[in-house]
């Protein structure tokens, strides 16, 4: 890296300080930079976290806990060029042993089965690129997932680049006279999820890459383009670099080392070549030779985008923002030499979709395209999508819910003409540039923080994504089971129908089968005063499934998580001043298998601690970190032994140590291991003696009493798909245990254990349907596949019997041996569960299937005329009644069921199955219940009477069913003849 960057970016950043500006954005991609320095920069702009959405401090801080356990012992950022020097030992290191493992890609995925109904996102993407004569060929970057194929106009992706020693890549480049030469500049430019080592280049179409990065081995590469000439430019977070060789070598042609993010060519004079650096405008006039900073009517920012089109190849725009928000937007009619600003509000980088709030997150997400017919048309993207038709005077929102948010890059298609987005969703097309379609089908990058393991099922597991909530899959589809950025994730041990989540700062929710989602700690919950890390640890004690230990600032037990009533539970903090303090979160946290009194933690700041009495009620700490060397990076992973409590592993810096003596003392056991960063440990407690595993940045690493040795265990594992949990799943039988790996840029994986040959699993079946509602009023169909890995599998030996039905009767089943149609017959009124057993088929491996869940619908015969007025013509013209079918139980004041007519509801649990519950608390406005011959159509029923009489319902999550209902407000209701009218 360039020896002024240092002093020049510190200076900025000073500068900026001044001006409510910190530059601590610019500092985060550069290897030299100290980590606390940056993140205290960041301090001073932001003392305490804000409120509001969309101010930027969210990704700052997802790059934060990405960082701090992976600091050289200075202090200071690592290396691209040392980690792609790690990747060459690696490699020799692996390529010298037999790599064990069986690894296979779980997702997230959108496919034939996952859809944007199920979730809505699959991961961040970055970059975008056509081939310069086949339409059908298009690249897309990621910034912690590799780069991505497609070759059917963006239907469906693949990747090719997981044996790269970097998965971040921030811009591509076809060489426009040749489409099998490509160029990728890596890195991630706009959060710095991935380090840069300069530029890749491919000569067969993108089937194998090499690495041309001489002088920048360093640099992130967040803007590249080729002109006709053969010369390459790029952007980097050091300067402008071009190279007249084909990347051979690579010059420095910028006026100032900054980080430049957009370069933009005239579209008729390549010549004339434009790009932005820390929010200034440069211009040149010699193909980026000589550049020219241009202030003529523009003025800086701390950010700038800049577009051109060829419906007026003349026309420059570009648009300068803060930190956070939009500044100013501009146009040149004059390539560049002069401008005119166009408007400075609202703020449309802002999350409000009219541009009425304050901030924004411009560092991070931020990007610009001009329509290609008409050149008064402009789209930008920061946190939403934003549209002008005047040359950017107004501006109108086209972001709809369906579009995920954090805007990254926009490319024009040069064959359509149509917009392609990538955000941190996905991929997107605009279809005729009117309406937005999700195209990140088969793209796997999910950016996974942790990951929870059901032990009541193999194929069942959560997870929680950077930026697209918690989802669970099933060992074949995936579904949305909490929003925002989703953390640590568990199942409770003892019962499959509990289940818990996680978002920033140590906030927690439960979901059980009576509620979904209920917040249960965080800040001013339930007694807890104090927040916790980014990424806050929390267990269920393995002795109890009611005790929940979170660690906040400090540690904080409940003994009572499973209480029905929200309300009753109690939160009691049990550690105080731990390292002298209570200003550093807690980082990890592990409970001894072996003794219940027994609780590791460790916090942000490499202190870690052990209490010897956690369930008393005044628990005692012991530090255990005065043996350890002295790094600058905490104890990311904490891993005890099932049946001897004085032995405890740890992950410290690049190294694993094991005490004996219960953390008082360490040994160092990571001799043979490659020097790279571990996130995670765990012990097979049902395997070998010592069996342990570690996840890496890169890779997974195996050892055993046996061995004596660390072993790769990375069979079809991506090289630097950096790991950031392992969990097992313990069948019982050991053989068919499994072991599952989250990753930070690659989606989820799976494999069988450490072991001879190869273990083969199960396919598991899964039973859909493409009814529109849960609700059934005649005959139905069900379609029925067996899944493994992704993939419906052939099976042999499925019978009608082998259906388990009830209240139903299975017509027929069609198709095979792949996907089977099944027509259902309902019996009578209410619910059908259907579901398939265990060992019904074989697959063409000859293995038995996994059971599936149970699908269950409510079948609604049409009931008995019931007059206009109501059933059994209650009610008359001037008093009419709405009734509401009550079939699922009701509930009154106190909590208690109702049976008796007249009774007044507190409580309607929904029909439909989906854990809700509508609630009126106010005794005047609840309606009553009635059964038998008083209901409707022989069931029970709620009257409600036209006065005010209503049910509320509070929770509902996107994308679940809820069966509907009506209510009435006011008492002024007219009859005439179509229908009942409320009258105003």
């Amino acid at each position: 890296m360039r020896s002024t960057l240092v002093i020049s970016a510190l200076f900025i950043a000073s500068i900026s300080i001044g001006q409510d500006q910190p530059d601590w954005s610019t500092l985060m991609k550069n290897s030299d930079q100290n980590f606390q320095e940056i993140t205290d920069l960041h301090k001073q702009y932001w003392p305490t976290p804000p409120q509001d959405p969309g101010q930027g401090y969210k990704p700052f801080e997802r790059w934060k806990w990405l960082w701090q356990g992976r600091l050289e012992e200075d202090g200071t950022l690592p290396s691209g060029a040392d980690v792609f020097r790690l990747w060459e030992e690696i490699r020799e290191y692996n390529g010298s042993r037999s790599p064990s493992g069986n690894w296979y890609v779980q997702g997230p995925v959108l496919d034939n089965l996952t859809s944007r109904d199920n979730i809505d996102g699959v991961g961040r993407t970055s970059c975008i690129a056509f081939h310069p004569t086949d339409q059908n060929i298009v690249f897309a970057g990621t910034p912690a997932g590799g780069l991505w194929r497609s070759f059917d106009g963006g239907q469906t992706w693949s990747s090719n680049t997981d044996w790269l020693p970097t998965l971040g890549v921030s811009s591509i480049a076809f060489d426009p006279e040749n489409g099998n030469v490509i160029y990728a500049g890596t890195g991630d430019r706009d959060a710095g999820d991935a380090l840069g080592m300069g530029v890749m280049k491919s000569t067969d179409g993108g089937e194998t890459w090499e690495f041309f990065n001489t002088g920048i081995e360093d640099l992130t590469v967040g803007a590249m383009k080729i002109l006709p000439s053969g010369a390459i430019l790029i952007g980097t977070n050091d300067g402008i670099f071009r190279s007249a060789d084909g990347a051979a070598s690579w010059t420095y042609v910028s006026p100032s080392s900054v980080d430049y993010k957009d370069i933009e060519v005239h579209p008729t004079n390549p010549d004339i070549v434009y790009a932005s650096g820390a929010g200034k405008f440069f211009r040149s006039a010699n193909g980026g030779l000589d550049w020219e900073w241009i202030n003529e009517g523009i003025s800086s920012g701390s950010r700038m985008v800049i577009c051109v089109t060829p419906a007026d190849p003349d026309r420059v725009y570009a648009l300068t923002s803060t930190t956070f928000e939009f500044k100013s937007f501009y146009v040149s009619y004059d390539t560049g030499l002069t401008f005119t600003e166009q408007s400075e509000e609202p703020n449309i980088l802002g999350w409000a979709a009219d541009g009425s709030s304050d901030g924004g997150q411009a560092w991070y997400d931020l990007c610009i395209e001009a329509d290609g017919v008409n050149p008064d048309v402009v789209y930008v993207g920061g946190i939403r999508m934003k549209k002008t038709t005047d040359q950017g005077v107004t501006w109108l929102d086209i972001n709809p819910n369906y579009l995920h948010v954090d805007q990254h890059e926009l490319i024009r298609s040069p064959y359509t003409q149509e917009l392609w987005l990538a955000n941190d969703g996905g991929l997107y097309r605009y279809v005729n540039n009117t309406e937005w379609l999700d195209i990140s089908t088969s793209l796997i990058n999910g950016q996974i923080y942790k990951l929870g393991q059901s032990p009541h099922n193999p194929y069942k597991v959560l997870n929680g994504f950077q930026d697209n909530g918690t989802s669970e899959f099933n060992g074949a589809l995936w579904q949305r089971r909490g929003g925002g950025d989703g953390f640590e994730c568990l199942y409770d041990h003892t019962d499959e129908e509990w289940r818990y989540g996680s978002i920033y700062y140590g906030q927690l929710y439960r979901t059980s089968p009576d509620f979904v989602n209920q917040k249960i700690a965080g800040d001013g919950e339930l007694g807890i005063n104090e927040s916790g890390a980014w990424s806050s640890p929390y267990l269920l004690a393995p002795w109890d499934e009611n005790t929940m230990f979170v660690g906040l600032k400090n540690i904080w037990r409940t003994n009572n998580v499973k209480d029905p009533v929200r309300d009753s539970i109690e939160w009691v903090k049990v550690s105080s001043n731990l390292g002298g303090n209570d200003l550093t979160p807690i980082n990890a946290m592990e409970s001894c298998m072996s003794n219940i009194n027994i609780m590791y933690c460790s916090e942000g700041n490499r202190k870690l601690f052990r209490s010897n009495n956690i369930n008393s009620e005044s628990p005692t700490w012991t530090t255990l970190s005065n043996s350890l060397p002295v790094y600058n990076t905490p104890v990311n992973a904490i891993e005890t032994h099932p049946t001897d409590s004085n032995i405890v592993y740890i992950s410290f810096n690049e190294n694993v140590y094991k005490s004996i003596d219960m953390g008082d003392s360490w040994t160092n056991i990571s001799e043979g291991l490659p020097d790279i960063r571990i996130s995670s440990i765990v012990l097979d407690t049902a395997g070998a003696e010592e069996a342990l595993y570690i996840g890496t940045d890169m890779g997974i690493y195996y050892t055993d009493a046996t061995l004596g040795e660390w072993v790769p265990f990375n069979s079809g594992f991506p090289y630097s798909a950096r790991v950031t949990e392992l969990e097992i799943y313990y069948a019982q039988d050991h053989s068919q245990s499994r072991i599952k790996a989250s990753t930070y840029g690659r989606g989820m994986w799976e494999s069988d254990l450490y072991g001879e040959g190869t273990t083969l699993f199960s396919p598991i079946a899964i039973l859909g349907t493409d009814e529109p509602s849960d609700e059934i009023f005649d005959t139905f169909h069900v379609d029925l596949s067996f899944y493994k890995n992704l993939g419906a599998v052939e099976v042999s030996g499925l019978e009608i019997d082998d259906i388990q039905i009830e209240n139903g009767t299975v017509l027929s089943i069609e198709g095979g041996p792949v996907n089977f149609d099944l027509t259902i017959e309902p019996a009578s009124y209410g619910y059908i569960h259907i579901s398939v057993p265990d060992s019904v088929v074989d697959d063409i491996d000859g293995l038995p299937n996994f059971h599936s869940d149970t699908l269950s619908f409510v079948f609604s015969p049409a009931p008995d005329p019931f007059g206009p007025f109501g059933p059994g013509g209650v009610g008359d013209e001037s008093s009419v009644t709405f009734w509401l079918r009550a079939d699922r139980s009701v509930f009154g004041n106190g909590n208690s069921p109702l049976s008796e007519n007249g009774q007044f509801a507190e409580q309607w649990r929904d029909v439909m199955g989906s854990d809700y519950i509508a609630w009126q608390t106010s005794e005047n406005r609840q309606p009553e219940y009635y059964t038998g011959e008083n209901g409707i159509n022989g069931n029970p029923a709620l009257k409600f009477d036209g006065d005010d009489d209503r049910l509320s319902l509070d929770d509902v999550v996107p994308g679940r069913s809820i069966s509907g209902y009506m209510m009435v407000e006011g008492d002024s209701i007219e009859w005439n003849d179509h229908g009942w009218f409320a009258s105003a």
